[in-house]
Order: structure tokens, then sequence, then C-alpha cells
């Protein structure tokens, strides 16, 4: 494994509130040897489950940055991670560009190559 690069084998959290994305997202990380070990649609999904999130040993979360008609919930996510879980890697995950993760990939069937590249990159 080269310095820097995430295992084969990341282990993977996805904040995503439509269904399809979500559900494509994580067939496509599993495709590509990646665990995903939590999901959250909503910030209020996240608040229930974010004190056991340390614990599962995330090294990778894939964060949509509106998650509700008022948006921004993917960069608090993005933040509260990053205090909680050292040396996670952060994907914003959104059909704009954000710079609240360590790379931009844009949803979309079209990019799930382009996340799950990311996520073996990072």
């Amino acid at each position: 494994m080269q310095e820097g690069k995430m295992p084969q084998n990341a282990r993977v959290f996805i904040a995503e509130d439509v269904e399809i994305f979500r559900d494509n997202a994580k067939r496509s990380l599993k495709e590509a040897g990646h665990v995903v070990v939590a999901e959250a649609s909503t910030f209020e999904e996240f608040l229930a489950l974010r004190d056991k999130l340390p614990a599962l040993n995330i090294n990778v979360a894939i964060l949509d940055n509106k998650l509700s008609q008022v948006g921004g919930e993917g960069e608090l996510i993005a933040s509260w991670l990053k205090r909680k879980i050292r040396g996670i890697k952060i994907i914003a995950y959104s059909s704009g560009p954000y710079d609240f993760g360590n790379i931009s990939v844009r949803k979309g069937t079209e990019h799930l190559h382009e996340l799950c590249e990311a996520v073996k990159n990072l």
C-alpha cells in the first residue's frame, strides 16, 4: 500500500438523503472491495448514531451537503467527524463542488466509478 492511500477495504460511512444515490454508492463501493459500516439519510439519523461511529473504525465518510431543504448538513457532519475520528478522509458527494472534504465528487450514476476511485486514492 502506498503512503497516504486507503486500504482496499475502506470502512465507509455514507450520509445521503436520496435513496437511489445511497444504494448505488453502497453497491459500487462493495463491488470495489469496501465496506459500508453505517449510513444516514437525514441529519437526525446521523445525530442518533454519531456516538457509535468512532467505535466502527470508519476511515472514509461520503457526505451529501444537503440532507434537507435547508442544506449544509454535510459540512456540519464533516466537522464533527474530523474532531472525533482521527485521520478520517471526507468525500463531499453532492450536486455541486464543496470544500469541506478532502475531495469533492459529483453525485450521479455516471460518477460512481469516480467515487470508488476517490475512496481508493485518498
